[in-house]
């Protein structure tokens, strides 16, 4: 099986089960059943183009090849592109439908803690978004045909003639490992919400604060901004809007309880 194909197994396997969570859970908040299929899908759409996109201008130089410009099975996606398409396409979606945008992000959340995980769990095989070199018990070595051989190589970090890559942090089960985390702790709170979008900004914040520092330890290339790292300048406005908008809502509560 080829690697894209492992990819993309994952990603079709989280997008299935997501939709069908999603749904369940969506159900049980009153939410009008087709009203949220179609913004199921659309949000999918906008995560799968936003991720396809992102590649494609930080990593590839723009669409080189239009006719593969969204052929995401030939390589080369980037989740936190997917957190922007996902977020615009469902904020369109529900305005129109006129479905409350906070319920269906709330029935959402562990579906997209789910997409994530699988997500991770793919790279890892795949031996992309690899981490940097480390001599722990737990590292992992990629063989000469792996990204991390190729970029190691590209940074002189190893010879040509090496057998296998430098050990490297396996990142990819870091941050499976705590969104794992994160999505028991959502379904145990799932009742226990105070207000729409409390669970959902709890894990975007919770997420994208982790995402931010594990990007520390990333060893793949990826576009900077004014020496950033593109993604950790994502996840850190994530954070701050999830957070912003969190306290805004709990605020808006208290006054109206009071």
């Amino acid at each position: 099986m080829a690697t894209y194909n492992i990819d993309g197994f994952f990603h079709a396997v989280a997008i299935v089960i997501g939709f069908y969570v999603t749904a369940a859970i969506a159900r049980g908040q009153g939410l009008d059943s087709r009203k949220v299929n179609y913004t199921c899908f659309f949000g999918i759409l906008g995560v799968l183009a936003g991720a396809r996109l992102y590649h494609l201008v930080l990593h590839a130089g723009g669409v080189v090849f239009p006719s593969l410009g969204l052929s995401a099975w030939y390589g080369g996606t980037g989740s936190s592109g997917g957190w922007v398409g996902g977020i615009v396409s469902v904020l369109v979606a529900t305005q129109v439908l006129k479905l409350n945008l906070w319920k269906f992000l709330d029935s959402a959340t562990v579906a997209i803690a789910l997409a994530i995980f699988l997500g991770r769990i793919g790279c890892f095989i795949k031996g992309c978004c690899f981490g940097t070199p480390a001599y722990l018990p737990w590292a992992i070595s990629y063989s000469q045909t792996s990204l991390a051989f190729r970029t190691q190589i590209k940074h002189q970090l190893i010879e040509s003639t090496s057998l296998f890559a430098l050990p490297v942090h396996p990142v990819q089960l870091y941050e499976a490992l705590y969104v794992l985390v994160l999505m028991s702790v959502q379904i145990v709170l799932l009742k226990g919400n105070r207000f729409h979008g409390q669970m959902f900004l709890c894990f975007a914040a919770s997420y994208s604060l982790a995402r931010f520092f594990l990007e520390l330890l990333r060893g793949d290339d990826r576009a900077l901004l004014l020496g950033i790292p593109v993604p950790q300048w994502i996840y850190m406005n994530i954070f701050l809007l999830s957070v912003f908008t969190y306290f805004l809502m709990s605020r808006s509560l208290k006054q109206k309880q009071g």
